[in-house]
C-alpha cells in the first residue's frame, strides 16, 4: 500500500512539473511574440540586402540569431526555478526564432528590390545608350 502511494505521489509531482513547463513553455512564447519588434528586424534585413549587398542582408541574419534576448524578469515573481527556467529557454528559442525569420524575409524582400533595380537601371541605360546612337 506504501509502495503504490509512494509511486502515485511521485508521479503526481513529476506530472505537476511538466505541466508547469508547458505552461510556462506556452506563456514564454506568447510573451515573445509580444515583445520582439519584429518590423524593425524585417526592415533591417531588407534595408541592408536593398542599399548594402545581399551579403549584408545575410549578415543582418545572423546577428539577428545571434542576438540573445532575456525576458522581463517581472514575469518570474513567485514562480519557481523550473518554471523560470523553462519560461527562459522557450522564451529565448522563440524571440530566435521571430528574429531570423523576419530578418531572413526581409532578406528576400530586399534583394529582390535590388536585383530590380538593377535590372530596370540596365534597360534604362540600354535604351538611353540606343537612343544617341541614332
Amino acid at each position: 500500500m506504501r509502495k503504490a502511494f509512494s509511486l502515485v505521489l511521485i508521479m503526481s509531482l513529476l506530472a505537476t512539473g511538466l505541466i508547469a513547463q508547458e505552461d510556462a513553455c506556452s506563456q514564454a512564447i506568447k510573451d515573445a511574440e509580444r515583445d520582439v519588434k519584429s518590423g524593425l528586424w524585417r526592415t533591417t534585413g531588407c534595408l541592408t540586402a536593398c542599399l548594402l549587398s545581399p551579403l549584408f542582408g545575410l549578415g543582418a541574419v545572423g546577428v539577428a540569431y545571434l542576438w540573445k534576448s532575456d525576458p522581463p524578469g517581472l514575469d518570474f515573481l513567485g514562480q519557481s526555478s523550473e518554471y523560470v527556467n523553462a519560461y527562459t529557454d522557450c522564451y529565448q528559442e522563440q524571440a530566435r526564432e521571430i528574429r531570423t525569420d523576419e530578418a531572413f524575409g526581409g532578406c528576400i524582400v530586399g534583394s529582390l528590390a535590388a536585383a530590380g533595380f538593377y535590372v530596370v537601371a540596365t534597360l534604362v541605360t540600354i535604351l538611353f545608350v540606343a537612343t544617341l546612337t541614332y
